[in-house]
């Protein structure tokens, strides 16, 4: 039987029990201070950032250093990555890095040097900002989600996120309901629940899915165990014969303030990685000099932010690493509440073998699905014992 949380919740199984690291409250009052020193130069790139903040590479660094060990032996994937989670004795040792202002642009240098700002695109950068009013009223409501929210994110898709392109399937799946005060429930994502699945803020840097890993089999097994919709079973034979035909297909994640007002504590961050090398994970690592961290401030519950977790084409960027900003906290906010949910987009066009990045012969985990979720296990109950 396959694991549900092998490769894919293998990071998120690990930030979950290790949740109590993520948010000492003896730091909260940081925020202040962190927005204050945010005047630096970072690799090279003289722009004020939105602040500095502790990044913690640590799960990341710890699955790929185990599941890709065979390529980066000797060296963190993430450099600047810390061994251990953050905690309150070691958080301020922590090196800061800088998070800029999406809303400024994302951050491009020229063939002369200079620094340009625009848009964030999601073909180029791997995210993007879409103004989307919803009239969900309770996203912890499933039955309101199924009913109002995933039409309105098909109007979104089809109009603002590939507007003019033919689609040939769009399945939504793993609903979920974050916030400060929430805790881990319905794990096993069962859809017929009147409650939407919760979980904590995430402060470890982590990506939702390392597609690469998967089989046709395991990733659509997955997706079908976690949809939200019963009728869209009824699509995965077809979508099975695109892949296996070698269709482009992409996950998404549509991430969304679920409070009444703007976000002020613990918003999201983003890393659009670029490879020096014009690879991608986990071929290579994100090269520094023009990788950078990103971060909408006071997203409106009318904003819905999308990035890309995977995309079959080589030569759209992808992987998204992301992660909570726990330091950033208006202590006169409400405590953050936020929903996302993926989309599994497949399109009609095939990919360019030099461009495949599902091709039978790309770099895969040296562990399999059963070891994955071994090692998975492992790393979560060192981290809650540690508590």
């Amino acid at each position: 039987m396959m694991r549900k949380f092998s490769y894919d919740f293998c990071m998120l199984l690990i930030l979950h029990k290790g949740a109590a690291f993520l948010a000492p409250t003896s730091v909260r009052g940081m925020s202040k201070m962190l927005l204050q020193e945010a005047s630096a130069t970072a690799s090279g790139v003289e722009v004020e950032p939105f602040c500095l903040h502790p990044i913690d590479y640590s799960a990341a660094n710890e699955y790929i250093g185990e599941h890709y060990r065979h390529v980066f032996r000797d060296e963190a994937y993430f450099g600047n990555g810390n061994p251990g989670p953050f905690d309150e004795d070691n958080y301020m040792n922590h090196p800061r890095e800088p998070i800029y202002d999406a809303r400024q642009g994302v951050i491009k240098k020229t063939s002369s040097g200079d620094i340009e700002r625009s848009p964030p695109r999601l073909a180029q950068d791997g995210f993007t900002l879409f103004q989307a009013p919803t009239k969900v009223t309770n996203f912890n409501d499933l039955p309101q989600i199924k009913s109002v929210y995933i039409p309105e994110l098909q109007q979104t898709i089809e109009n603002d996120v590939f507007p003019g392109q033919e689609l040939s399937h769009v399945v939504f799946w793993n609903p979920m309901f974050r916030g400060e005060q929430q805790k881990v429930s319905n794990a096993e994502r069962d859809m017929t629940s009147p409650n939407s699945p919760t979980s904590p803020t995430a402060g470890m840097v982590h990506i939702d899915q390392d597609l690469g890993a998967h089989s046709t089999d395991s990733i659509l097994g997955l997706i079908q165990n976690n949809r939200l919709l019963e009728e869209d079973g009824k699509e995965f034979p077809k979508i099975e014969e695109a892949i296996d035909n070698g269709h482009r297909f992409a996950i998404l994640n549509f991430w969304r303030n679920a409070g009444s007002e703007p976000i002020r504590r613990q918003p999201l961050a983003v890393l659009s990685p670029h490879y020096s090398t014009g690879t991608y994970f986990p071929n290579d690592k994100p090269d520094p000099e023009s990788s950078f961290w990103y971060t909408f401030p006071e997203m409106t519950p009318d904003e819905v932010l999308v990035f890309k977790q995977y995309d079959r084409d080589g030569s759209f960027l992808s992987d998204i690493w992301h992660c909570a900003l726990k330091s950033v906290v208006d202590e006169s906010a409400p405590p953050r509440e936020s929903f996302d949910i993926r989309a599994l987009v497949v399109f009609p066009e095939k990919v360019e073998s030099n461009k495949d990045r599902f091709s039978e012969d790309r770099l895969q985990p040296v562990l399999d699905l059963e070891q994955s979720g071994e090692f998975c296990d492992e790393q979560a109950e060192k981290r809650s014992s540690q508590k």
